[in-house]
């Protein structure tokens, strides 16, 4: 539902439709091409994740993420559109409220993310706001 590259990294996150009265199953995948994931979220043995979502509305574009929490860390995939700058998606990692890093897609991103994709995948609404 979301993938690009940044620099030497595949960035994709993964799903598994809705079913029943569940939510759809997202996986993270970050790496790069050829070798084994840098990061698998979730990974083995980590019980049901929780993804949330949002979407926010700006003066000149708006955009959509999909957020989860692996402590200490909030990462967040993103996908916005500014009017003057157009898309810009990626992945960014934040802890304890402060911005760590940011990895910029390189090219546009084959995304999904927006209101009517979390509502079809019954992702819950996030708690947070979020700004690339």
């Amino acid at each position: 539902m979301f993938a690009c590259r940044s620099g030497q990294k595949h960035i994709a996150l993964c799903e598994r439709p809705a079913s029943g009265e569940g939510s759809a199953a997202l996986q993270y995948r970050i790496g790069r091409p050829g070798a084994l994931p840098e990061m698998v979220y979730p990974g083995p043995g980590e019980g049901s994740p929780v993804f949330s979502a949002g979407t926010v509305t700006l003066a000149g574009g708006g955009g959509a993420w999909v957020e989860f929490t692996r402590p200490p860390y909030r990462y967040v995939v993103f996908s916005f559109w500014l009017q003057g700058k157009g898309e810009t998606a990626g992945v960014a990692v934040e802890q304890g409220g402060k911005r760590l890093a940011t990895l910029r897609c390189d090219a546009a991103a084959r995304s999904e993310l927006g209101a009517d994709y979390f509502g079809a995948a019954r992702l819950p609404a996030s708690n947070g706001d979020f700004l690339p």
